[in-house]
């Protein structure tokens, strides 16, 4: 009997170290989630439908106004906007914040905008009928001038009646302009995503592998994105999002054998991000694309929502993912403090978890 409690506390023993975690230092934790992480590259801008006539735009400058406004698509150059994004499973999923896959903006600044926008449009165009009619009279006076039966006489009829067509078409726009209730209208946002995987060479957005939004939540920031050939590249690794129970075979634990709750992270927990601060203005290096890995610990718990940590970062690292010393995913980088770039905002894991479950 004595034997056999002596051999089950020696399994019991050998089991618990077999599950101890192993920390990872800044080189490590590249090694084994960098090629995980990828550049995140959205070509966008929006339409308003004026009924007769399309605005394109690429949102609102510094003073509130629309900006690069255009009635043509092939007038219109799109923002570009970047952000950070990492693969969560072996078919091209890759996680990133809302705002990154859907450029946001303020549809009541933008309605307002339009109500001053109208007015200068229907002047635009009331000029425009304007000079066409006086266009038009004018090649009329030409027309009884020319010798009847005259060549002359047939071109300037001709010429005439498309002015004529002209002045029609904008009468019309005119008109549907004069009609429309700004408040009522719809704003589309059109957009190109292309993602750059980690340790890889870009030098021109043909060097942007297309993807496509599958999945939106505004409410926590977060996206879910998919390679359109739904394959995870090769060499590529991708970061499990999944939480296990202490009994699971994948069930995470620190170096003393303590099992790891990934949505009950601790206060002074140190965390790493992997991501592109600032962009391809850092990743970009004669090397390929390279994410940077910063670390920091978490300071507040905030809620059931977030985490605030003292990881600096910049405009691009959003969407990163932020992991412990053993690589768990903690949460989703999305915001920072504007009175300091030390203090910063990731949405907990588990809110991913549930919009790829959905």
């Amino acid at each position: 009997m004595k034997k056999l409690f002596l051999l089950t506390a020696i399994i019991f023993i050998l089991s618990s170290c077999g599950r101890k975690g192993t920390p990872l230092n800044a080189n490590e934790m590249d090694q084994k989630l960098g090629s995980s992480v990828v550049l995140v590259k959205n070509e966008y801008y929006y339409t308003v439908d004026l009924g007769g006539l399309t605005l394109y735009f690429t949102g609102l400058d510094e003073d509130g106004d629309i900006a690069n406004v255009e009635t043509e698509l092939n007038d219109i150059t799109p923002a570009i906007s970047y952000g950070t994004g990492f693969f969560i499973s072996d078919d091209g999923k890759i996680a990133t914040n809302s705002h990154v896959a859907v450029p946001q903006i303020d549809d009541n600044a933008v309605k307002n905008n339009l109500s001053s926008l109208m007015s200068v449009l229907v002047g635009l165009y009331s000029e425009e009928v304007n000079k066409l009619s006086d266009q038009i009279n004018e090649l009329h006076n030409y027309w009884l001038r020319a010798p009847s039966g005259s060549d002359l006489e047939a071109s300037i009829e001709e010429k005439r009646a498309e002015v004529k067509n002209e002045r029609d078409e904008s009468q019309s726009v005119l008109d549907k302009l004069r009609m429309i209730n700004t408040s009522d209208v719809n704003i589309t946002t059109h957009s190109r995503i292309g993602i750059a995987q980690n340790d890889t060479h870009i030098t021109s957005t043909s060097d942007f592998t297309d993807c496509v939004l599958i999945s939106d939540d505004s409410e926590h920031d977060l996206a879910l994105l998919q390679l359109k050939n739904k394959r995870l590249p090769e060499g590529c690794t991708y970061i499990d999002i999944e939480r296990y129970e202490e009994e699971h075979e994948l069930a995470p634990f620190n170096e003393e054998g303590e099992y790891i709750d990934v949505d009950e992270p601790q206060l002074g927990e140190q965390l790493y991000l992997l991501g592109y601060n600032l962009g391809p203005a850092l990743a970009i290096t004669e090397q390929g694309i390279k994410a940077q890995i910063t670390e920091g610990s978490i300071s507040q718990n905030t809620d059931d929502v977030k985490v605030m940590y003292t990881i600096p970062t910049l405009h691009g690292s959003s969407g990163s993912p932020v992991v412990d010393k053993y690589g768990n995913l903690i949460c989703i980088n999305f915001a920072g403090l504007d009175i300091t770039q030390n203090f910063n905002y990731g949405i907990k894991a588990k809110h991913l978890r549930n919009l790829a479950h959905k």
